[in-house]
């Protein structure tokens, strides 16, 4: 699987496919509104990572026909697996 992050693809291992799936369930989080936060404890170190930054405060735009997670299910998230607090803007 590749990951794509802000318009760059990223073809991993699959140790470095099972990281980036943990990091972003940790420093990637939705509010109920489907703005993405990223979490001021996420630290990147490339230039693929510093792209994270920049997801910060915009909205998801799921692909046409791709149901958006339910509201509940993102404040959930956000509030018991995000991961510290969103990045300030």
């Amino acid at each position: 699987m590749a990951a794509k992050v802000q318009g760059l693809r990223v073809d991993p291992s699959p140790a470095a496919e099972a990281s980036i799936v943990a990091l972003t369930g940790l420093a990637l989080g939705l509010d109920a509104n489907l703005r993405i936060h990223v979490s001021a404890a996420f630290t990147a170190r490339t230039s693929v990572g510093r792209s994270v930054y920049d997801l910060h405060g915009r909205m998801l735009r799921p692909r046409p026909g791709t149901p958006v997670p339910a509201a509940d299910h993102a404040s959930c998230h956000l509030r018991e697996v995000f991961n510290g607090e969103p990045m300030n803007t």
